[in-house]
Order: C-alpha cells, then sequence, then structure tokens
C-alpha cells in the first residue's frame, strides 16, 4: 500500500483554499479537481470538510471517484472546444461550428430554400465566399457530422474513464486524444470562443 501512495506524493499537488479542493498534477499538465491554485499545499492528500466546509484535520489520497468526475468534466470541455472550433472545407475555407455558427448555417439554408434564393453571400472564419444552396447544404452536413463526431469522442472517452478503475492509469488518462481529426478547433484550445 505504501508503494501506492508514493507513487501519488509524485504526481499530486493539493492545493487547500477556503471551502474548496484541488488536486494539481506536479507537471502542471492537468488540474485534477477544478479551481485555481493558491493556498497552502499537501502532496497528494485531500482535506476532508465537514457540513459547515470547515476543515477537520483528516487528510485522505484522492479518490477514484474525484479523479473521474475531473475527467469527465475536462472531456465535456474538450467536446465543446472541438465542436464549435470549426471545421476546414477541401476549399480550404474555415467554418465555424460553435452552436451560434450551427444555427446560422441552419436559418440561411431554411431561408435560401423557403424564399427560393439561389446563392448567398457567407461570411465563414476565413472570408467571404458565395454559396449555392446545393453548396450550403453541405456545409450543413459537415457540420453536422463534425459536432456528431465530437459527441461520440466525448462517449468513448467517458466510456473509457468510467471502466477505468486504477487511480494511476486515471491520473495519467489523456483527454485530448481521439478527437476529430481536421484541425481547425486547435485556436479554442486556449479559451478562445467561435466568431
Amino acid at each position: 500500500m505504501k508503494i501506492g501512495f508514493c507513487a501519488l506524493f509524485q504526481r499530486f499537488c493539493v492545493a487547500l483554499q477556503g471551502r474548496s479542493r484541488y488536486i494539481y498534477r506536479q507537471s502542471g499538465r492537468r488540474k485534477i479537481l477544478s479551481g485555481t491554485h493558491s493556498g497552502s499545499t499537501d502532496i497528494g492528500w485531500i482535506e476532508i470538510r465537514d457540513d459547515s466546509g470547515a476543515g477537520t484535520g483528516k487528510l485522505v489520497p484522492p479518490s477514484v471517484e474525484a479523479i473521474r468526475a475531473q475527467l469527465f468534466t475536462e472531456v465535456s470541455d474538450m467536446r465543446r472546444r472541438v465542436e464549435g472550433g470549426g471545421i476546414v472545407l477541401p476549399s480550404g475555407a474555415v467554418i465555424l461550428t460553435g452552436l451560434d455558427d450551427q444555427n446560422r448555417v441552419s436559418a440561411a439554408l431554411a431561408s435560401m430554400e423557403r424564399f427560393n434564393i439561389d446563392a448567398i453571400d457567407f461570411k465563414a472564419a476565413s472570408g467571404w465566399v458565395k454559396l449555392t444552396v446545393a453548396e450550403l447544404a453541405g456545409i450543413g452536413a459537415a457540420i453536422a457530422a463534425h459536432v456528431q463526431n465530437c459527441f461520440s469522442a466525448e462517449r468513448r472517452h467517458h466510456e473509457a474513464i468510467a471502466a477505468q478503475i486504477d487511480l494511476d492509469a486515471l491520473a495519467g488518462y489523456d483527454t485530448s486524444q481521439g478527437w476529430p481529426g481536421n484541425e481547425a478547433w486547435k485556436g479554442t484550445q486556449n479559451g478562445e470562443e467561435s466568431a
């Protein structure tokens, strides 16, 4: 049992602040529980809080459930970034795919079909293009496929995380792998929003 805890000491740093509990990997690559890093630190342990939120002084190792919950959150956040980050069409045009962007394409397509409009000027992330109904429908289909691929990747991650029972394996789980291959979304990794 000491060997397992030694591995935890090498991998985690816990920062306690107020009523919140935080776990950080020493490499700084991933925070295991959300929040900002400040306050006192203890390596590899989480302080138990009572119902009022006051610290009890009792420390426990990070749990599989706590790490699993944070990984689920990370994966869902990554899906939102990838989903909204855009797609690159064969022509090289970059089309953003955030929810507003999805709705804008759907509304434009519906208006073109309803009012029998042959072509529209469309502002893609990479610049202006003139699109026919068929071209916009193709973009809509590409966006729908991209969004579905993002949700499928999120599901695969969630299932893999849920099936994992080893604390060290969960601590080393890489949430950045297995997403749709389109590279347009990478600009949203640092919290940038689609426009």
